[in-house]
């Protein structure tokens, strides 16, 4: 895909936009913003710091979502959405753009990039659940249209992340605007016209060190920059590292994910499910091994908690790595669904976004 509208609409996939945690700095200078609990609050895309980990409570390893086993609760989610859960406090929130009929997602990997044509009246919304039961505690209405921009068959019209610092709730809707709400009650706050070009994936700061990759374009690189760079930090042609760039690696580069540094380790997952891990502090490649049996797509990010590592498929596997040097696959655990958001995780329970439903998944669900 080239720099058309078209590629901006699935940039937005799966990522919180700069611009909310950006409006969300600004407004926890000067109202009540709070700090969040690790491994309880996961307020923006992949969590606290965006770092996808969420240790201490003893996460799941197997569950199965049309049997119920471990299944804490699920609730339905009219429409499609490709936004992430986040989570706060007792609440767990997502977006979703709900035509009131059957829109299709073309899932899997493929070249064919045309637009969805013909769509219709769209309703964005917010809606925030109880974590613990699954019931609706609010839900927000922003607007009701013919999206500006069309999406790309395996996108929606809902994909950015929610972002939230415990007392504001930012909505970006891409091209339909961005909206401010009350974290508690669902009340709206703000809005502002116009949507945003934001890159994917999500960069990822860990140990002083600034993790950026893609793959869309010439190379498909992965960085590590020194956290304190300035000036022009260009590698000269040939070189991978300079006095800023710590290393980099040319074609090893995430299309959609955005990486995982967990315990020392950078887990880079490509959108055909070949999973390389690095040493994050020097770069160098402890074992490259695909995920799955080939064929699928993945556009969801990892999460870690607990030692594991969690991979979703987009034809509805979550694939749960040993986190380590050595490549070992705990659990394949089919959720019935298409899954393209990354979960989220809040004291040990896994929250998973599928194409109709949340889903809460517990280590010993009663």
């Amino acid at each position: 895909m080239d720099g058309t509208p078209m590629r901006r609409r699935m940039g937005e996939m799966v990522r919180t936009p700069a611009l909310a945690v950006t409006l969300l700095s600004l407004l926890g200078a000067h109202a009540m913003a709070q700090e969040p609990q690790p491994g309880v609050d996961w307020p923006q895309f992949r969590g606290v710091r965006a770092s996808g980990v969420a240790d201490g409570f003893g996460a799941p390893v197997r569950w199965n979502a049309e049997t119920g086993e471990n299944i804490l609760w699920s609730a339905s989610i009219p429409g499609l959405g490709h936004s992430s859960p986040i989570l706060w406090g007792d609440l767990v929130c997502v977006t979703t753009a709900d035509s009131g009929q059957a829109d299709k997602l073309k899932v899997g990997l493929y070249g064919d990039i045309e637009p969805v044509a013909n769509e219709t009246a769209q309703r964005w919304e917010v809606r925030c659940l109880d974590k613990t039961t699954g019931a609706e505690r609010w839900s927000a209405f922003a607007q009701q249209a013919v999206p500006t921009i069309p999406r790309h068959p395996k996108s929606t019209h809902a994909n950015s992340t929610l972002a939230t610092d415990g007392t504001h709730l930012v909505a970006m809707f891409g091209s339909e605007g961005l909206y401010g709400y009350d974290l508690a009650t669902g009340r709206e706050l703000w809005r502002m016209a116009g949507g945003g070009d934001i890159p994917t994936p999500t960069p990822v700061v860990d140990d002083g060190l600034i993790f950026i990759t893609n793959a869309h374009g010439r190379e498909a690189p992965i960085f590590a920059i020194n956290a304190g760079a300035s000036g022009d930090i260009t590698p000269a042609d040939g070189a991978v590292s300079n006095d800023h760039l710590v290393w980099s690696r040319r074609r090893d580069g995430a299309y959609m994910q955005t990486p995982l540094v967990y315990d020392g380790l950078l887990y880079n997952c490509r959108d055909n499910g070949v999973l390389s891990v690095y040493e994050s502090r020097t770069g160098r490649r402890l074992y490259q091994e695909r995920i799955g049996r080939g064929g699928s797509g993945y556009s969801a990010s990892p999460v870690a908690a607990d030692g594991m590592v969690y991979f979703s498929s987009e034809d509805g596997s979550i694939y749960v790595v040993k986190a380590g040097p050595e490549f070992e696959i705990l659990a394949e655990n089919p959720m019935g669904e298409t899954l393209m958001a990354t979960p989220a995780l809040s004291e040990g329970v896994l929250y998973i976004r599928t194409r109709g439903h949340l889903v809460a998944v517990s280590p010993s669900a009663t």
